[in-house]
């Protein structure tokens, strides 16, 4: 059973900076339809959890991941080298 909200395409989690890269890459794979994802300031996250997500989400075509100091551009550029369509703020 899919548990994820059907047509759902934006999702701003700014702020949330307690959760896991567990927590948001569950509800993204739930939700693949997702093409714009905003994750500002969102500090728990790591380079491993945003990599997943940008590989694992074909649908996503905006992914903002501003002031989150663990993540720097130059360690997604082979996820982000996959998915030319995807932007990728930061």
């Amino acid at each position: 059973m899919d548990h994820g909200v059907v047509n759902l395409q934006l999702l701003r989690l700014n702020g949330l900076d307690k959760i896991t890269d567990d927590a948001t890459t569950k509800f993204c794979i739930r939700n693949r339809k997702l093409e714009s994802l905003e994750l500002c300031k969102c500090a728990a996250l790591t380079v491993a959890g945003i990599d997943l997500i940008i590989k694992s989400m074909n649908c996503l075509r905006s992914l903002n991941i501003n002031m989150i100091p663990k993540i720097k551009l130059e360690e997604l550029k082979e996820g982000m080298s996959q998915r030319p369509n995807l932007k990728v703020i930061q």
